[in-house]
């Protein structure tokens, strides 16, 4: 995969207020913790604060990393959307122009986070609505908000769009540059999942997979509901009958990345890095985090601590990291091995006089000696990275 990413939040009115309020500092922090320690290449940077969109992206950018830059929209009106879509786009292209490693998102699942598609005024009370008799016609406004949106886009922005959709919304993908999904596996399309992803190939675009994930407790991902709809909010408390097991997320995101590998996938955005409103906790009924997609547990004193997930794909980036354009990690190893020998064998031939005498007699003993002595170090170096490769 070329993207290998995460989904990165800096702040979101999902419930009526801002889900987490992140410093400059905490995001430098954040973001040097998913490009060092999760070996991502790719950040999918997603909020309702655009200023703080803006400084995230340029951080990431910064380090190198590539950037979607993904706006949300939630509970505004169509119109409304719009004009925000064009502020956002414009910010964008700012930060394109000084690097071009950026990717435009114009939103996330318009059906559910923007009035109008849906009956309700929030995005809790549309959300039962979700794939029922009324989705025909809810995915046919889409597709005609959907044409507005990329040329208002497409005006203000001058690199490549894309839209995340939700897995259940019908996309004309013809004028965006990407097929991008939000698309999570559940009991009821483990089966089927696979065959889902061959499909999302059929309109010659690259696919990526805006968001994956779930929770941290055992029969996560047999069960039909997400995993956030084990948690009793009114009481703040997880619900009776599930247990913890880090593993289950663990296995669930290798398995996924590993299918993603196999099928041709551009790239992949775990959902998410961190939820603040999901702590950890000892005690099993107030453990939130059980519940959540966060790749990392807030522990009780505010500070992270990586989970098996985030363990997983920090190993698949990091085994998958030269695969596009360069060297893979094995290919990279067997020519340091290569040249490991080939600069030993220099350096003996070099430091031995019997050799050397009637090959090179033209050179005197302090200038073979300094050719032996810069080969043994290369050779020296070289096995440091070797094995410093293999440790880690």
């Amino acid at each position: 995969m070329k993207s290998q990413g995460v989904n990165y939040d800096v702040g979101t009115h999902l419930v009526g207020y801002l889900n987490r309020e992140v410093s400059l500092e905490k995001m430098q922090e954040e973001i040097e913790m998913i490009e060092k320690d999760l070996h991502a290449n790719s950040i999918r940077i997603y909020g309702m604060e655009k200023d703080k969109l803006h400084d995230a992206s340029k951080i990431a950018l910064d380090k190198g990393m590539e950037v979607w830059y993904s706006p949300r929209h939630i509970n505004l009106s169509p119109d409304q959307t719009l004009k925000q879509i064009a502020q956002y786009a414009k910010d964008a292209e700012t930060l394109r122009k000084e690097n071009p490693n950026i990717i435009f998102v114009l939103g996330n699942e318009f059906t559910l986070d923007v009035n109008g598609f849906f009956e309700g005024k929030y995005w809790v009370d549309r959300h039962p609505e979700m794939g029922n008799e009324k989705q025909k016609q809810a995915n046919t406004k889409l597709k005609t908000f959907l044409k507005k949106a990329t040329k208002i886009a497409r005006e203000n922005f001058g690199g490549k769009i894309t839209y995340a959709s939700g897995f259940w919304e019908d996309v004309d993908w013809n004028d965006l540059d990407f097929v991008s999904v939000n698309k999570y596996m559940f009991g009821w399309n483990k089966d089927s999942y696979e065959r889902e992803l061959k499909n999302l190939k059929q309109y010659g675009k690259p696919v990526v997979i805006t968001e994956f994930g779930g929770g941290s407790f055992k029969g996560a991902y047999d069960r039909d509901e997400p995993s956030h709809t084990i948690v009793d909010w009114k009481n703040h408390k997880i619900k009776e009958g599930y247990e913890r097991d880090e593993g289950e997320q663990g296995e669930h995101m290798k398995k996924l990345l590993n299918m993603f590998e196999k099928e041709g996938i551009y790239g992949a955005f775990p959902f998410t890095f961190v939820e603040e409103n999901y702590p950890h906790k000892n005690n099993p009924r107030e453990d939130l985090d059980m519940a959540s997609y966060n790749l990392v547990k807030i522990l009780e004193d505010g500070s992270y601590a990586p989970k098996k997930s985030f363990k997983e794909i920090s190993k698949f980036y990091r085994n998958h990291k030269n695969n596009n354009n360069r060297i893979g990690s094995k290919g990279l190893e067997k020519v340091i091995a290569f040249l490991s020998s080939a600069f030993l064998m220099g350096s003996i031939f070099f430091f031995s006089p019997n050799i050397t005498g009637r090959v090179i007699g033209q050179l005197n003993n302090n200038a073979t000696n300094l050719l032996g002595i810069i080969l043994l170090t290369f050779t020296l170096i070289a096995g440091f990275f070797l094995i410093n490769k293999k440790i880690n």
